[in-house]
C-alpha cells in the first residue's frame, strides 16, 4: 500500500533521474500500460507552503512525457475534522487547495479532482506521531469517496480502466499522494 503514497510536490518535481517516486510510478505504469488518467493528490508540507506554480509544474510535464494525452485530476490532501496534520499544517493544506485550482485553470488537461475527507482521529494511523496518514478505516472511507467521484465522471470500473487508481472491494490498493 505505501510504496506510492508519499512525497511532497517538491519531491516529485525534483529531477526524475534517481527519484524513488517516479521509479515506483514507472513500475506501476508498466503494469498498467493503457493508463490515460492520473489522480494527483498534492502534499505540501508547512515549510514548502510558498511553493509556486512554476515549482510544481515539472510534475505535470513529467506526467505528459510518460503518458501521451494524459488527463490529470488534481486534489489537495484531505482535511481533518479533529486535528491538524503536523506535516502540512493549515498553511500546507490551504496552499494545496489554491495550487490545485491554479494547475486546473492554467492547463487544459488538468481537471479538479475529488475533495476527500474530512478524516477523523479514528481514521488516522497511530503508528506515526504526525497525525496525518489514514489508517485502514480512513483509506477505506477515502477509497469509497474516490470511487464515487470517478463513477460520477462516467467511470464504471476503475480497475479495468487502468486510470492510475485501483480500488478493490472499496479499498485503495494503489494511489498517488504527491
Amino acid at each position: 500500500i505505501h510504496d506510492y503514497d508519499s512525497g511532497s510536490v517538491l519531491e516529485w518535481a525534483k529531477d526524475e533521474e534517481n527519484n524513488r517516486y517516479w521509479e515506483v510510478f514507472d513500475r506501476e505504469l508498466k503494469k498498467n500500460p493503457k493508463t490515460t488518467k492520473i489522480w494527483l493528490q498534492l502534499c505540501i508540507p508547512r515549510g514548502d507552503s510558498l511553493i509556486t506554480y512554476e515549482q510544481a509544474y515539472p510534475v505535470i510535464e513529467t506526467l505528459r512525457e510518460k503518458i501521451q494525452n494524459v488527463i490529470i485530476y488534481v486534489s489537495p490532501l484531505a482535511e481533518y475534522s479533529e486535528n491538524v496534520c503536523e506535516i502540512t499544517g493549515v498553511e500546507g493544506i490551504e496552499r494545496a487547495k489554491s495550487l490545485a485550482k491554479e494547475l486546473d485553470s492554467r492547463n487544459e488537461d488538468v481537471l479538479p479532482g475529488p475533495i476527500l475527507g474530512p478524516l477523523t482521529l479514528a481514521e488516522i494511523t497511530t503508528r506515526e506521531k504526525d497525525r496525518c496518514h489514514p489508517n485502514e478505516e480512513g483509506m477505506q472511507n477515502m477509497g469509497e469517496q474516490l470511487k464515487e467521484f470517478f463513477n460520477e465522471q462516467g467511470k464504471e470500473n476503475l480497475e479495468d480502466d487502468a486510470n492510475g487508481i485501483k480500488i478493490k472491494e472499496n479499498k485503495i490498493i494503489y494511489s498517488e499522494n504527491a
